[in-house]
C-alpha cells in the first residue's frame, strides 16, 4: 500500500499558520555543517515508507494519512510544530527524518529545535543534494542535544552569507504520531494537520556498555 494517496497545496485562506517561534538572534553560520557530518538518504515520498519504532526512535510521525499535503515552497520560515517524546530527558539526535525538500539541488535547510517556552536549545543545517520533495534521513555523525518535548522549525536559507539561497516545503498530513505525541491544534491549523518528522536518540557510550553488558549476561544465562 502506498503511503501517500495525493499530495494538496494547501490555499492561503484558511489554513494559514501563526507566527512561529522567534529567529532573532540565531547564528546560523555555526549550524551549517560540513559535508562530512552528515549523511542524507533520499527516498521517493510516494513509494512504501515503514514506520520507524525500533531502538532510539523516540518520536514518530511521518505517515501519510489521507494523504501529504503543504505550502507553497517558501524561504525563511517553513512551518513549525510541537512534538513530546518518549525519551525520559534531552535526546541526544543522531537521526532525524523529514517529508519535503528544497527547490534548487544544493539548497540548505535548517531546523531549529525550541524548548517549550520557545527559547531556543540547538539545531542543524544541511545541504539537500538534489531539488524536489523527498522522504529524507538525514544522520548527524555529531550528534546535538535537543529537548524531550517542545517546537521543531524548519528554515529555508534566506542568506547568501550562510550557504546557498534557496525555497522548500516540509510536508503535513492528517495522521497521528506513533510514537510519541503532538498536539494537532498546535500552531493554529483547525484541520488536524501536522509536519512529518521523526527523532532517534542516540544511547550515551555508558548506556551502549551497559546494553552490550546485559545482552551478555544474558546469552550466559541462556547456556
Amino acid at each position: 500500500m502506498k503511503t501517500i494517496s495525493a499530495l494538496f497545496v494547501l490555499a492561503a485562506a484558511g489554513t494559514a499558520l501563526a507566527a512561529g517561534p522567534s529567529t532573532i538572534g540565531i547564528d546560523r553560520s555555526t549550524m551549517l555543517l560540513d559535508n562530512g557530518l552528515y549523511t542524507i538518504q533520499a527516498t521517493p515520498y510516494d513509494t512504501e515508507h515503514t514506520q520507524r519504532s525500533g531502538l532510539g526512535t523516540v518520536y514518530e510521525s511521518m505517515g501519510a494519512g489521507s494523504g501529504f499535503q503543504a505550502f507553497g515552497a517558501a524561504s525563511g520560515p517553513g512551518g513549525f510544530d510541537d512534538y513530546t517524546s518518549t525519551a525520559p530527558g534531552n535526546i541526544t539526535l543522531g537521526e532525524f527524518q523529514f517529508v519535503g525538500g528544497v527547490t534548487a539541488a544544493g539548497g540548505v535547510v535548517f531546523f531549529d529545535f525550541f524548548d517549550s517556552a520557545q527559547n531556543f536549545v540547538d539545531g542543524f543545517g544541511v545541504q539537500l543534494p538534489q531539488a524536489g520533495n523527498f522522504i529524507y534521513t538525514i544522520t548527524l555523525n555529531t550528534p546535538i542535544v535537543v529537548p524531550n518535548a517542545g517546537i521543531l522549525q524548519a528554515f529555508f536559507n534566506d542568506d547568501a552569507g550562510v550557504g546557498p539561497f534557496t525555497s522548500g516545503q516540509w510536508f503535513l498530513s492528517d495522521a497521528a504520531p506513533t510514537v510519541g505525541s503532538s498536539d494537532p491544534s498546535f500552531g493554529s491549523l483547525t484541520n488536524g494537520l501536522e509536519h512529518r518528522f521523526a527523532l532517534v536518540d542516540v544511547p550515551a557510550p555508558g548506556a551502549i556498555a551497559l546494553m552490550g553488558l546485559a545482552g551478555f549476561a544474558a546469552s550466559r544465562r541462556r547456556r
